[in-house]
């Protein structure tokens, strides 16, 4: 019995089938076409805009995009530029594309005086999606550190509102 299943993104997964990758013998250990269809409809945010500002007018976010991504390799990043505009265009009153410099550093001071740091404004897009340097929180950067920069940013909003 299979008890971990791997699931890989919609478009693998099709391809998998579509090209008949495994025959007639697809492993137990990875998630079928609408298995894996399933899994990513309840996890995707940008399917779920929606029903979450519905339950939640007054949410906040704030997009993380390295200069690596785990999810495609395409110079525009079009999955970071899919959940961007998903909340801009959905109505959420404050959105931001990585936190912002002086969080960068305090989560790691070692960043301090460094010139290539994200500077994003809230709720707006970057001049050029091409441009990862313009947006993207550098490689070298430990991912830790810029999702806890975004963490305590994100805290800070919230608690001055209060």
């Amino acid at each position: 019995m299979v008890t971990e299943r791997r699931y890989y993104s919609r478009a693998v997964t099709k391809g998998l089938a579509e090209q008949n990758v495994f025959g007639d013998d697809w492993p137990e250990d990875i998630a079928t076409v609408k298995e894996a269809i399933a899994y990513w409809d309840i996890r995707e945010s940008v399917y779920l805009y929606d029903e979450i500002l519905e339950k939640m007018p007054d949410l906040e976010a704030m997009v993380l995009a390295g200069e690596r991504d785990h999810v495609q390799s395409a110079s525009d990043k079009f999955n970071i530029r899919q959940a961007l505009y998903g909340w801009i265009e959905n109505g959420v009153s404050w959105v931001q594309l990585n936190p912002s410099p002086a969080y960068l550093v305090q989560a790691d001071p070692r960043l301090a005086g460094r010139d290539d740091l994200p500077n994003m404004m809230p709720n707006k897009e970057p001049l050029d999606w091409n441009d990862v340097n313009l947006y993207t929180v550098p490689e070298d950067i430990e991912k830790v550190a810029y999702q806890l920069a975004g963490l305590w940013q994100m805290m800070d909003r919230v608690q001055k509102q209060d």
